[in-house]
């Protein structure tokens, strides 16, 4: 019976060759120091060389000091037993409240826009062709049902898209 040790990378390269995404290309990654995230840069650690893997975390500044700095020590052991280095992307204090008034949304929409603005802007600046999210079934599952319950179009029912152009 296969492990995780196997399935894991297996479910990556299989899904990279069935996106035409060729392994010579530099990936980055959305690092949260979930274990969706770990599994994800395992995974990529086990089929691609280091300097073709960014690894980025985004500091949204929305939880206490002691809380954040644990988290970040976490994801900093783990890169570093992984063999990466964790480059923190910082919003700054107060930029997702303010981005959430300014265009009139909650905290988590106004987070996750400035998420993907800064780990795009850092994709660019490492020169990585693709962002890599972890994403698992519970999450698919969240996604759909907050839109459901947002009334949102049937078109929009059908979860988070396995790529996405920026």
């Amino acid at each position: 019976m296969p492990t995780i040790n196997a399935i894991v990378p297996k479910t990556i390269q299989d899904f990279l060759a069935s996106h035409h995404i060729p392994g010579d290309m530099h990936i980055a990654v959305a690092f949260s120091g979930g274990s969706d995230s770990l599994a994800l840069l395992i995974g990529l650690s086990a089929l691609l060389p280091k300097e073709q893997v960014s690894v980025f975390y985004v500091n949204h500044r929305l939880r206490s000091e002691q809380e954040l700095s644990q988290e970040l020590q976490l994801c900093l052991m783990n890169c570093q037993r992984l063999g990466y280095g964790l480059e923190v992307l910082d919003l700054g204090k107060g930029s997702v409240e303010e981005r959430a008034k300014r265009d009139g949304e909650g905290i988590e929409a106004a987070a996750r826009t400035l998420r993907y603005e800064a780990l795009y802007a850092a994709c660019r600046s490492h020169g990585c062709a693709y962002l890599a999210t972890a994403h698992n079934a519970d999450d698919q599952m969240e996604t759909l049902l907050m839109r459901l319950f947002q009334a949102a179009s049937v078109s929009s029912l059908k979860g988070a898209a396995a790529i996405a152009r920026s």
